[in-house]
């Protein structure tokens, strides 16, 4: 069963907030906003707290990370990352394929694409850093 804070969710409590949340992204995030670069830093993060403090409201609670709508490097910059920052987000997850250590930015969390093809040996060998270490050794 479904638990948040050791009580369990109402029956379709969960359900409402997917719809809400669905409505959210349709109305906040159309299909020509595939980035959040912009020269206008103010214009970015005026957005992204619109959008945090609407996520919140129908989340009920805090929403600290952020994942960039396409993830890849033409679609952050610094400005975007400052405006994140500035925004109240503690980091942000890019499409970037890899692993993030510690110290990196993280503002540019890197991560896998990962799906049911995936077999949990492959998944393991990936998350253990073995193919970054090969691909280091080259």
């Amino acid at each position: 069963a479904l638990r948040k804070q050791g009580h369990q969710l109402p029956h379709g409590s969960l359900s409402r907030k997917v719809k809400r949340l669905r409505a959210h992204v349709r109305s906040n995030f159309p299909g020509n906003r595939a980035c959040v670069r912009s020269p206008d830093k103010e214009d970015v993060r005026r957005e992204l707290v619109d959008s945090r403090e609407q996520l919140e409201a129908i989340l009920g609670e805090p929403v600290r990370w952020f994942a960039y709508p396409n993830g890849k490097r033409a679609d952050f910059d610094a400005n975007a990352k400052g405006a994140l920052h500035e925004a109240g987000y503690v980091g942000a997850l890019s499409s970037i394929g890899g692993i993030s250590r510690p110290g990196d930015d993280p503002f540019e969390i890197r991560r896998y694409p990962i799906d049911s093809r995936f077999s949990f040996a492959e998944l393991e060998t990936r998350v253990s850093g073995l193919v970054e270490f090969v691909k280091g050794a080259r």
